[in-house]
Order: structure tokens, then sequence, then C-alpha cells
């Protein structure tokens, strides 16, 4: 019955089932971006930009202390 619609209507399997795994990939997407605790972790991401640390890196890419130790 459903491939006698898809098929009346010109829909061939692998358009619709590109667009379904398209639909499901974009929701996982979502979905992952607003799991439960995940402010925490893209709050600190967001901060990490802006943050001095204390710690600079020189030429060679050593750490050095900047804040007096």
């Amino acid at each position: 019955m459903v491939r006698m619609v898809m098929e009346s209507a010109g829909l061939t399997l692998w358009p619709v089932l590109s667009f379904v795994i398209f639909v499901v990939s974009c929701l996982a997407m979502i979905l992952w971006l607003y799991r439960p605790g995940s402010s925490a972790f893209y709050g600190g991401l967001s901060r990490m930009a802006l943050d001095d640390g204390g710690e600079k890196k020189d030429r060679d890419g050593a750490e050095k202390r900047t804040d007096g130790e």
C-alpha cells in the first residue's frame, strides 16, 4: 500500500530514505546539544577563550608562568 502511494506520487525509496536519515541526524544533534549537564560543559568552553589562567607558552611551546611564581 505504502509502495503504491509512493510510486503514484513519484517518490522512490532513496530520496525518502535520505530525507529520513537527514531529519534523524539533525534531531540527534539537537538532542545531544541540549542534553542534561551540557550547559556546564559548554559554559566552561565559552570561558576558556577569555580565561588568562596564568600560564603562557613561549616560542618553543614550553609553558612559562606569568603570575609571579
